[in-house]
């Protein structure tokens, strides 16, 4: 089941995150297309809201490796690291000839979390379990906090388990790379 993180503004009281394991099951789940928005989210931290806008024109590539520009909360940009195995994601995400919602990104993340027993999953979990697992696999703090865009450390630190290395090393991507894929 996956794991849960107690705080006090959530309705519920807890927060969620999947384990590497959930993870890989989570996916094996998922149609082609429905795959698209569960790894998007998985793999880079983004918002729901951020995934269903990211456009291909935002993947540049340079000596980081592959990387996607992203308009956050507060027309905020900021640069994250596309895994090279998921290269073959298309932005926009289109179902029926119009980038997806937010609405129909829930609902294949739900729909996936059902067919492995986590009905209750959104894809904000997917953001936590991005985070999660980067930290876990010994990413530095800072370097998930900027990838996933919290603007604060509080909020940041409210939802997961310190400053100022934001080189993007390449031998932080592979950590994560290994710890999820």
């Amino acid at each position: 089941m996956p794991h849960k993180i107690e705080f006090k503004k959530k309705k519920g009281g807890y927060a969620v995150w999947l384990e590497p394991n959930e993870i890989k099951k989570l996916i094996s789940v998922t149609d082609t297309i429905d795959e698209q928005i569960v790894l998007t989210l998985l793999s880079r931290g983004l918002r729901c809201a951020e995934a269903c806008r990211a456009d291909s024109s935002q993947l540049f590539r340079d000596s980081r490796g592959l990387m996607l520009e992203v308009v956050g909360k507060n027309a905020l940009r900021r640069e994250v690291p596309v895994p090279d195995t998921l290269e073959m994601v298309n932005f926009p995400i289109i179902r029926r000839g119009t980038p997806i919602s937010t609405n129909t990104a829930l609902a294949w993340v739900k729909k996936a979390g059902k067919k492995i027993g986590i009905p209750e999953i959104s894809p904000h979990d997917l953001r936590r379990s991005f985070c999660q697992n980067a930290l876990r696999a010994g990413i530095p703090s800072e370097m998930v906090r900027a990838w996933s865009g919290h603007q604060s450390q509080t909020n940041f630190e409210r939802y997961y388990l310190s400053t100022s290395d934001l080189s993007w090393q390449s031998q932080e991507r592979e950590k994560l790379e290994k710890f999820l894929f």
